[in-house]
């Protein structure tokens, strides 16, 4: 498969084919505001009030809780149990 790439329209030759008949797979969604906070370990932490974002980079700075405040880079996943934050 060729494409044309940038304003001198540069050919690039790709072997991947891909199948436009389907759909790309997204995430499940999860609601993070009102979930619960779990620790790596398991102890509860409250649940989410708040996120608070960069506004420039969009990055997590805060995750304020009913029990205080985590840094955003501990935060380790979202499921559909809870927001699980690394202990550190």
């Amino acid at each position: 498969m060729l494409h044309a790439v940038g304003p001198d329209a540069l050919l690039v030759r790709s072997e991947t084919v891909l199948d436009d008949a389907l759909p790309p797979t997204a995430p499940p969604h999860h609601e993070a505001l009102g979930a619960r906070v779990l620790t790596e370990s398991g102890d509860e932490r409250g649940t989410v009030r708040d996120i608070a974002f960069d506004p420039a980079t969009g990055r997590i700075e805060e995750i304020r809780t009913t029990s205080g405040g985590f840094p955003g880079e501990l935060l380790s996943g979202l499921g559909d149990y809870a927001l699980v934050v690394r202990t550190g």
